[in-house]
């Protein structure tokens, strides 16, 4: 298992592909910056994070799109003068289990979840999306939001949103949106000259994409859209 423990108190991006089996305490402190996690192994594996932000705006961006079996939790503590926002975008073939446990420990602390999930013909998801502020976290926000699109035959789709509120001075909300391809889109692209595939990955680059918005390596960025797009056409 691969072991990794890192402060940062950086206003650079920052970036870790994780492949095989790790553990990551990481603590973000003073700071402005995009945390980008990668996850494409080839064989399956697991994945623990506790991830501890101070006094800092720390964009989460979680990217998860290979064909393995991949078992992933991660602990986010919000601290005092914290906003953290989490962005997810898995597209999952065969079995993945996630959990996102964000935790508002201490007051003025903000929490901000937006996941975005595709899950392919024989795909396998249960993911729990956990916000939770803790007694004496006042002042504080947890805001949380999941769409799960699914194509053909899946296996299973297992969404939970979950909010856990100790304390009464603070906002919080949870959304949850699953469904199907939509057959009127899927006709209308179609009807434009496009193949079935090609009209499924534009689909699918609406749901997975958006959530890349604010990396600003505009050649990174590009990157990763090709290659959950290649995911995509190669199901």
């Amino acid at each position: 298992m691969k072991i990794i423990n890192e402060i940062y108190d950086t206003s650079q991006d920052v970036y870790l592909k994780i492949d095989n089996d790790s553990e990551l305490n990481l603590f973000f402190k003073d700071a402005s910056f995009n945390l980008i996690l990668e996850y494409d192994g080839e064989n399956d594996y697991e994945v623990v994070e506790n991830i501890s932000v101070l006094n800092a705006n720390v964009n989460i961006i979680y990217l998860a799109y290979s064909f393995n079996n991949l078992k992933h939790q991660s602990n986010i503590f919000a601290l005092k003068g914290s906003s953290v926002k989490v962005n997810g975008s898995f597209f999952v073939k065969n079995n993945k289990k996630i959990i996102l446990n964000c935790v508002n420990k201490e007051k003025n602390s903000h929490v901000d979840i937006d996941v975005s999930t595709v899950i392919s013909i024989d795909g396998k998801l249960k993911m729990e999306v956990i916000g939770k502020i803790e007694k004496n976290a006042s002042k504080s926000s947890s805001h949380q939001k999941s769409r799960c699109l699914t194509i053909g035959n899946i296996k299973q789709a297992e969404v939970n949103p979950l909010l856990l509120i100790e304390e009464n001075d603070v906002e919080a909300s949870h959304a949850l949106a699953l469904g199907t391809i939509d057959k009127e889109q899927l006709y209308y692209l179609k009807s434009r000259g496009l193949s079935y595939m090609q009209s499924i990955s534009l689909l699918c680059r609406s749901y997975l994409i958006p959530n890349l918005e604010s990396i600003s390596d505009n050649q990174f960025k590009e990157r990763i859209i090709e290659k959950i797009m290649k995911k995509v056409l190669n199901d």
